[in-house]
């Protein structure tokens, strides 16, 4: 038992050493700035509404809905439910495919990092 938690010492200490490594690299802080900026544009461009972005990002499907879309003088909706729900899932995806992307760059990186 006592190899079994020197072993998880071992394994916690070596992923400190390379994300601290990783964290002190300037290469890594520029990619992170870029790739956060390319992110954000693709969204602006993505959106039809940048503003929105947030809210889509952080409500579901209804109630994005029922708080973006537009209504005329009778109180109805302007938009369809559908024409919205394309909008949301393609922000919506867009958004976890560069979520999904960083974490494999990431994980690439640690496997292949080697601390000097």
């Amino acid at each position: 038992m006592d190899n079994f938690f020197s072993a998880l010492l071992s394994v916690g200490h070596a992923l400190r050493t390379t994300l601290l490594g990783l964290a002190l690299q300037d290469a890594t802080w520029g990619f992170l700035a870029g790739f956060l900026a390319t992110t954000g544009i693709f969204a602006v461009i993505l959106s039809e509404n940048p503003r929105h972005i947030p809210i889509l990002l952080s409500s579901s499907a209804q109630d994005s809905f029922l708080r973006l879309a537009a209504r005329d003088a009778d109180g109805q909706f302007c938009i369809s439910y559908t024409s919205f729900q394309r909008e949301y899932n393609r922000v919506r995806i867009a958004f976890y495919l560069a979520v999904f992307a960083l974490l494999v760059i990431a994980i690439i990186a640690m496997v292949r990092f080697r601390p000097a």
